[in-house]
């Protein structure tokens, strides 16, 4: 009976959660538009009509062309620095500390970033193409190369998420078995393909789930680059769907298209999961067969190792100097490529001038405290009961609440948008607390969990054979011991309700706009500050890169959900 008590606000949460869903197959079936709550059922037919249109297709095409290649590029481009970084010096340390300032931002700022890199005007990147005969690359806005510039933001802000999750899976290999090949002789690459890779395996397999789900329901980053365009080049399944919701009123129409998307991120998950535990047995099996550790880069000298790790921090960091720069750059020079000019605080000052932007910044910071704050009330105890009792169903409950993460967001808030009409939800804090458990409560319960599985379960007994009882135990005893834990984890689930974008632009509102929707709204103006817009992107990506600083020990596991440990 005792994990099931402390389980039930979760599971009054999950059903909550839950109805979108279900609401969401219903409507699908009919044919609700957003300017009407009337509706007739049709059947099958937005399905017959979603999967006979060539545009749903070529949808379909971009969205998997976009996340094989960004996947593909990260993984291999993320093992290559993590290799490089396996290695004890001041270089190393010190750019696995800052490498992670990319992942620590909201998508759609960081796809700001890249448009004041790229940018005719201001863009730095105007002028090495202008010496090879490139000056007039439009990089997302040219047709040719819209997709690949989606892309390249994808690979610079999700690269560390690979770097960080390989470089812990390196660093926990086994130092035991690292004498033979010395001994034998054995090569570098022998060594990396024989054992390393084996054993890195589950790790990868980790990071390539989590990848692949995230960039098939990418949205964000598109829509702040492109929206989509030009010419539908870069039209994902996610911005077609918001297209015909939101643009086209058929929000019917747009729901067979999220489910196709749901299922096709489900189906790729389970197989890879099949690949996983695969791993794991091969994994054993490898530090078994040999006991030698190599790196696959060991013939590579120092001297090449350095300058592949400078030119990737360069990639990593340069973007975000930029945008430093162009934040207290005075208007005058705005359009110069001179980083030697008079400092000014002008940018900010108009940035904070503007009211508005100040009272996003405190909308964005009471929605993600007060749902981090729900989600810590609700989750712990959740994570304590799958973390510490065996029961029927556990590993079902614990995969349900994952289990969220796979949903495209535009799936949630499409039915969602009309369930928060008819509550009067719709640009209101708790609407948006409400739809950030999504982001934060899956997160929270399989990061504690991890940590309360840790703990020995002798001192738990001893307790209770002192008369304690188990609610005793879990306040007085396994809660302070799990205390950083708890705190890097609610830090990391801020990080992530901060950086939100998607829930806050389409269920916010004038009341409730964050600052990251704000921010991205600079650009859309008639007259556009580059050096506003470099300023207010700043205020908003320091607070995820100052926290994710605080708790850089404990990201490997957040960032996996527990399943990777740092």
């Amino acid at each position: 009976m005792g994990p099931f008590l402390v389980l039930a606000p979760s599971f009054l949460l999950t059903i909550g959660i839950l109805i979108p869903f279900i609401v969401a197959i219903f409507y699908s079936f009919t044919d609700l538009t957003l300017r009407s709550s009337e509706f007739n059922i049709i059947g099958i037919g937005n399905y017959v009509a979603t999967f006979t249109s060539p545009d749903f297709w070529h949808s379909v095409s971009i969205t998997l062309l976009y996340a094989f290649c960004a996947t593909a590029v990260e993984m291999l481009l993320g093992l290559g620095i993590a290799l490089l970084l396996n290695e004890e010096n001041w270089l190393s340390k010190f750019l696995r500390l800052v490498l992670i300032f990319p992942l620590m931002i909201a998508p759609a700022i960081g796809a700001l970033v890249w448009q004041l890199m790229t940018n005719p005007s201001v863009g730095i990147l105007r002028f090495p193409l202008s010496w090879i005969g490139l000056g007039g690359f439009r990089w997302s806005a040219d047709p040719n190369w819209a997709l690949f510039s989606v892309i390249l933001i994808d690979v610079w802000i999700y690269t560390p998420f690979v770097v960080i999750l390989a470089l812990a899976g390196l660093r926990s290999l086994p130092k035991s078995p690292y004498e033979a090949a010395l001994i034998d002789g054995g090569s570098a690459w022998f060594v990396f393909r024989n054992l390393t890779l084996p054993m890195l395996a589950p790790v990868l397999v980790i990071a390539l789930i989590f990848r692949l789900m995230t960039s098939l329901q990418e949205f964000a980053i598109i829509f702040a680059a492109t929206r989509g365009g030009p010419g539908g080049r870069t039209l994902s399944l996610a911005l077609a769907a918001y297209n015909q919701a939101f643009r086209f009123y058929n929000l019917a129409g747009s729901i067979p298209m999220l489910l196709f998307l749901w299922a096709s991120i489900y189906a790729v998950c389970f197989i890879l999961i099949g690949y996983w535990r695969k791993a794991q047995k091969i994994s054993s099996g490898a530090v078994q067969i040999m006991k030698q550790e190599g790196n696959a880069l060991g013939a590579v000298g120092s001297a090449a190792k350095t300058v592949l790790l400078i030119l990737y921090a360069l990639f990593a960091l340069f973007p975000l100097l930029w945008m430093v720069i162009l934040s207290f750059k005075p208007d005058s020079q705005m359009f110069t490529t001179t980083f030697i000019f008079t400092p000014t605080l002008e940018n900010f000052r108009a940035v904070f001038a503007e009211s508005d932007f100040v009272r996003t910044l405190w909308n964005n910071l009471v929605v993600s405290v007060l749902a981090v704050g729900l989600s810590l009330v609700i989750g712990v105890p959740a994570a304590y009961a799958l973390g510490r009792f065996d029961f029927k169903g556990k590993e079902e409950i614990a995969f349900t609440f994952l289990s969220f993460k796979f949903a495209p967001e535009i799936l949630v808030i499409i039915p969602l948008y009309l369930i928060y009409q008819q509550l009067h939800l719709i640009d209101s804090i708790v609407g948006l607390i409400w739809v950030y458990q999504l982001i934060s409560l899956p997160l929270l319960i399989w990061i504690l969990r991890g940590f309360f599985e840790d703990l020995s379960k002798d001192m738990e007994a001893a307790a209770q054979l002192d008369g304690y009882s188990w609610w005793q135990v879990f306040f007085k005893i396994l809660l302070p011991l799990v205390k950083p834990g708890l705190v890097a984890a609610g830090l990391l689930c801020f990080i992530f309700c901060w950086n939100s974008f998607t829930f806050a632009l389409l269920l916010g509102g004038g009341n409730t706009q964050t600052s990251t929707v704000s921010v991205t709204r600079f650009l859309a103006s008639d007259t556009v500050h580059y050096g506003w817009v470099a300023a207010a992107a700043l205020i908003c990506a320091l607070p995820g890169i100052i926290l994710a600083l605080l708790i850089q020990k404990h990201l490997v596991r957040g960032l996996s959900f527990g399943a990777v440990k740092g």
